[in-house]
This record gives structure tokens, C-alpha cells and sequence, in this order.
């Protein structure tokens, strides 16, 4: 396989093995893959969480059973500044 990279990405990816910490290019863009991998996996199940969490809502208001908007709009606020914080660690 043959692939471009822009100078600034080769720049890095030739400093991370100056640096000693990869041996070769070859390590920095496997491991690179890796990551981006876990993180997908992990932001799937973010998103798949929420659609159970939200069809559970629904159901419940079908059922008649309803929490306190405040408490609801409280727990979704949280769970939004965690998925913020996972996408500006990923570079997203």
C-alpha cells in the first residue's frame, strides 16, 4: 500500500521516532490506527448508549413515568461535556 501524507503529518511522525519512543514509521502509524481505532469503539458505544437511554424515555412517558426535567437536563449536560472532553482529546 502507497500513501501520501502531508508534510506536516511526516514532520510528526518523524519526530515520534527521533524521539526514540517508536522504532520506525512503520510503529508510529500502526499504533497511530490502533488508537483511532479504540476511540471509534469507544464513541460507538457513547452514541449506542444514548439511543438505549432515550428509547428507555420514551417508553417510560408511554408508561405514564416521567423524572424532573431538571434532573434529566442536569445528567444529559454531563454526559455531553464527557463526549466533548473524548472528542477534543482525539483531535476531532
Amino acid at each position: 500500500m502507497r500513501i501520501e501524507l502531508s508534510d506536516e503529518i511526516e514532520q510528526l511522525v518523524a519526530a515520534k521516532v527521533a524521539s526514540g519512543k517508536y522504532g520506525s514509521t512503520d510503529e508510529v502509524l500502526h499504533q497511530a490506527l490502533h488508537l483511532l481505532d479504540l476511540r471509534d469503539t469507544e464513541l460507538e458505544a457513547l452514541q449506542s448508549d444514548a439511543h438505549l437511554k432515550i428509547e428507555e424515555g420514551w417508553q417510560a412517558l408511554r408508561h405514564g413515568v416521567a423524572i424532573d426535567g431538571e434532573e434529566f437536563f442536569s445528567a444529559l449536560e454531563g454526559s455531553e461535556k464527557a463526549l466533548k472532553r473524548k472528542t477534543e482529546l482525539s483531535g476531532e
